[in-house]
């Protein structure tokens, strides 16, 4: 008997399977963790160019700035506050531009010429065009020769008795220049006197002729009835009474 219960336990003895944990949670953390891990150094490597590229466009910039070269000469170039300062009407000891200050004392003629320099794309191609007429005069002005002399000379002026000063003056004459292109001239066109006996529009190339300090004409772009010549005539003038 005990012989036989020992096989039918052995019969009914059956083995346990074996069961397998799969860490399924544990897995799709992970999976979310390295997703979020990419995407986060994505938007950064991504802010990391945009900086880098900012950087670079900028100091294009302003190597561009730095590399500008005015067409003529620094201490000629003034400003939409001295112009209005001229127009005041007041002693001439209230414009703080050294050479205009020094120029209306000595010279019984000086002239603004407005003028978009530095940056020619804010005109449209028939201003731009006046303008390059314009200029064009200018260099002729600027190259007269009388008993093979350059009528183009330096003045040398003493600023407050401290430093030397020079700008360059045109025989009995000066030109200054406002380049309505810097920003610090922003208000140009609300200095220029339009309409009857003035210049033809408040636009450039607009000049001002400032007679003896007193006396003052604007000259526009363009002919219009009843306003003064453009300024293309009037320079023309100016350069055939010098020859």
């Amino acid at each position: 008997m005990a012989r036989v219960n020992k096989n039918n336990n052995q019969i009914n003895k059956t083995p346990k399977e074996k069961t397998t944990t799969v860490l399924t949670g544990v897995k799709e953390e992970s999976e979310k963790g390295e997703l979020f891990f990419k995407v986060v150094l994505m938007v950064m490597i991504a802010a990391i160019l945009v900086v880098f590229i900012y950087f670079i466009v900028d100091t294009i910039l302003k190597s561009d700035d730095k590399g500008f070269e005015p067409k003529f000469h620094a201490n000629n170039y003034v400003t939409v506050t001295n112009v209005e300062q001229v127009k005041s009407g007041q002693s001439n000891e209230t414009i703080s531009h050294v050479g205009l200050r020094h120029a209306l004392d000595n010279f019984d003629y000086v002239y603004i010429l407005f003028i978009a320099e530095k940056d020619t794309s804010i005109l449209s191609e028939t201003i731009l065009n006046y303008q390059k007429e314009v200029l064009g005069i200018v260099d002729e002005l600027y190259d007269l020769k009388k008993d093979d002399e350059n009528l183009l000379r330096e003045v040398k002026i003493k600023d407050d008795n401290k430093e030397e000063y020079i700008y360059m003056a045109l025989g009995d004459m000066a030109f200054f220049f406002v380049d309505i292109s810097d920003q610090a001239n922003a208000s140009w066109s609300n200095v220029i006197e339009a309409g009857k006996d003035a210049a033809s529009a408040k636009n450039v190339p607009a000049l001002l002729e400032v007679y003896r300090s007193e006396d003052l004409a604007w000259f526009g772009p363009w002919d219009a009835v009843d306003a003064n010549p453009k300024t293309a005539t009037k320079l023309t003038n100016v350069l055939n009474s010098l020859k």
